[in-house]
């Protein structure tokens, strides 16, 4: 129905269309509503304010001289460095390349009296333009705030970032922007609604207004960065803005600028329109990473908690494939601070260690991506080293953990573990030069057949003849790989790989069990690694998949069967 209008037909109901200018004095206003309800009213949300200041942040006042100077902008700009701490609104953007203005060390002195805004890209602009609009002083913006060309200024910042958003009192999410170009408070006409004359079935007339519905739903730019994950994962208050309205969520409640308002309080269920522009928004929405079990409060154990953690954050694109860990530390620490995890290895938890390893790739990686530390020759270049082949970090791929719940049995025993953080990181959470564990299992020769038979997932043991398996092209249907990377290996042929055992559990009268997929390091690539590691004797491998087993209809569960060459061994996997 039109807005002050009587209603029309409860089916239509009488909601305001959404707000399409959100740079309007109305929509600030609507926001600072939202805030003061939630500090008066949300307990949750007033426990969540800790007293923590960013060392360096940007002050936003009324600029005196915008009504003198035709240039001036209606608002100043400079930065302070510690500053008492109080309310302050954090950034969360899309660079999009490098950015047309940032602090350098050569620029910090003249930034301290003065930022020209005109200087600024059109996101940074129109965060300035919210913080002043919505009575906050304080804004902090990466680009900004941490010293870019200043090496120990911005390791020492970035691990901080926990604290950073975790602290601020909202963040500004710019969704929809792909650069900082792009700004987010332009006007959305786009979405304008028609005022049309109606007619109910039975003869009441009236006026309703009518919008377009989006065609599909596009990933907002925001939303497919990796960088911004911990942005999102730590913020307990966000005001987003997508293709349409502006909407806030807090660790209570949902709102938007105008639109139904029903549909908000229906994302967690899973249910509402794809077609909503704000219910997109707010499924990316999760103020103290409660629906991923960040927060012990949302009753997901460790490590599956992590696990979802793991899942969200590597279906994410990275510039610099460098910052797989980096990127998501904050989340890392701020897991640390809430659960009983000890020791961070890169990118797992030493805590049902064996368990987080059994991870699997979703989706296999494109051809133009680089996988480091897969490469499965004996020796010749590889990529940058970024993590043990054994966790997630070491490639661009999205991973699922194991679904294998409380009736799984270790039969891998782990009997080291350890990584070594680069040289110069300062967060334990950080980059990492190298790494290993030591395990003893279960292992057992195997052939797949990189031929697309099954998914990808056939093969059968080297001990046995193709001849055995004659109603399943010669491939042991107890044996299922998910093999990291495909285009490794040739195609259309069989490789041979080693399975090693890691656990098994009933699944119904059956016996199942999972494990690692594994290649030998041979040449000089394992002399090198054998005068690096301790107690160096004996065979290294590298994770190059995830193995499933299973019991046949006619035949023992995989690793029982005594015909396969099976072996006790202890092993290196780095």
């Amino acid at each position: 129905n039109a807005a002050g209008k009587k209603v029309l037909h409860d089916f239509i109901g009488h909601e305001l269309p959404p707000n399409l200018a959100p740079d309007s004095q109305l929509s600030f206003a609507r926001i600072r509503g939202w805030l003061e309800d939630c500090d008066r009213n949300h307990a949750n949300c007033r426990a969540a304010r800790p007293t923590f200041m960013p060392k360096r942040v940007i002050e936003v006042s009324s600029n005196a001289d915008a009504g003198s100077e035709a240039s001036a902008a209606p608002i100043r700009a400079r930065l302070v460095r510690d500053a008492k701490v109080a309310p302050y609104i954090a950034l969360s953007y899309c660079w999009g390349g490098d950015q047309p203005a940032k602090t350098t060390s050569a620029l910090l002195p003249a930034y301290e009296q003065d930022i020209p805004v005109h200087t600024l890209p059109q996101t940074i602009r129109d965060a300035l333009t919210v913080t002043h609009a919505i009575g906050f002083r304080y804004l902090w913006v990466d680009a900004m705030a941490i010293i870019q060309d200043d090496g120990p200024d911005k390791t020492d910042q970035i691990a901080q970032m926990h604290n950073i958003y975790r602290s601020a009192s909202l963040t500004l999410a710019a969704a929809a922007a792909a650069t900082s170009r792009d700004g987010f408070l332009r006007p959305r006409t786009q979405h304008r609604p028609s005022l049309l004359a109606a007619r109910t079935d039975d003869s009441t007339f009236g006026h309703v207004l009518v919008a377009p519905m989006p065609q599909h739903a596009l990933p907002l730019p925001l939303y497919t960065r990796a960088w911004t994950f911990q942005e999102n994962q730590l913020a307990t208050r966000t005001l987003a803005y997508g293709p349409r309205e502006p909407v806030f969520r807090c660790l209570e409640a949902a709102h938007r600028d105008g639109g139904s308002s029903g549909v908000l309080a229906q994302v967690d269920a899973g249910g509402t329109s794809e077609h909503d522009a704000a219910v997109q928004l707010l499924r990316h929405q999760d103020p103290g990473s409660r629906r991923l079990g960040v927060d012990p409060g949302a009753g997901i154990e460790h490590p599956r908690a992590w696990g979802r953690v793991v899942a969200a954050y590597t279906q994410r694109a990275l510039t610099v494939a460098a910052d797989k860990l980096p990127a998501v530390a904050a989340v890392a620490e701020e897991y640390a601070r809430t659960r009983p995890v000890s020791d961070y290895l890169a990118g797992l938890w030493r805590e049902e260690l064996l368990v987080q390893c059994l991870w699997a790739v979703a989706v296999q990686p494109l051809p133009s991506e680089v996988v480091p530390n897969s490469n499965p020759g004996s020796g010749g270049a590889e990529a940058e080293y970024r993590a043990p082949s054994w966790s997630w970090a070491a490639l661009d791929a999205h991973v699922v953990p194991s679904d294998a719940d409380s009736r799984v049995v270790l039969t891998a025993a782990l009997l080291h573990a350890e990584t070594t953080l680069h040289r110069g990181e300062a967060s334990r959470f950080g980059m990492v030069a190298a790494g290993y564990l030591r395990l003893r299992c279960r292992v057992a020769r195997a052939v797949w057949s990189n031929t697309g038979l099954r998914g990808g997932g056939a093969g059968r043991a080297v001990a046995d003849s193709p001849a055995m398996w004659p109603d399943s092209y010669g491939l042991d249907e107890r044996l299922t790989f998910s093999v990291d990377d495909h285009g490794l290996w040739p195609a259309g042929e069989e490789v041979a790989f080693w399975c090693a055992e890691v656990c098994s559990y009933l699944d119904g009268r059956k016996t199942s069990g999972e494990g690692l997929l594994l290649v030998e390091v041979t040449g000089e690539a394992r002399e090198q690694l054998r005068r690096s590691l301790p107690g160096g004797e004996g065979a290294v491998f590298r994770r190059t998949g995830k193995a499933y087993f299973r019991s046949g209809y006619d035949r023992p569960y995989w690793f029982d069967d005594e015909t396969l060459g099976v072996d006790w061994r202890e092993l290196a996997v780095v």
